[in-house]
């Protein structure tokens, strides 16, 4: 059985924290054990795991991060043909998440779905079926 990966990328310990332990629990009540959930705190850390691993099935993302903006992750995304599912995740409340979902779809990312923290387990796991990771 092959090892599948799950990377999220979140500058706040306390939310990228919470957002792996999530996954990770899901996963476990799922009984699946080839899932390593990954997580990251810059863009820059995330981006030499996605050039490492190809085995990435799903990117859950902070809009806003200290190194880039979700703007500069999308480009990059582009750029470099990036198709893993993108999950979109922010603890702002401004309309930077819609803007980010509407520019990244017209862009042709693959985004399954953007949500306020603290994300619900049971919108992670809907994003996760969508994604045939459960």
């Amino acid at each position: 059985m092959s090892i599948r990966r799950i990377l999220v990328i979140d500058d706040d310990f306390h939310d990228l924290e919470a957002l792996v332990r999530t996954t990770r629990a899901l996963i476990k009540e799922c009984n699946i054990e080839n899932i390593v959930v990954d997580g990251q705190s810059t863009l820059s850390n995330a981006m030499d795991l996605l050039t490492s691993y190809q085995d990435i099935e799903l990117i859950i993302c902070d809009l806003h991060l200290p190194d880039n903006d979700i703007f500069d992750i999308l480009k990059y995304f582009v750029n470099e043909n990036i198709t893993t599912p993108l999950l979109l995740v922010t603890g702002t409340d401004d309309n930077s998440l819609e803007a980010a979902e509407f520019i990244g779809r017209v862009k042709g990312v693959n985004i399954l779905g953007c949500y306020s923290k603290s994300v619900l387990p049971q919108h992670l796991k809907e994003v996760m079926l969508e994604a045939n990771l459960l």
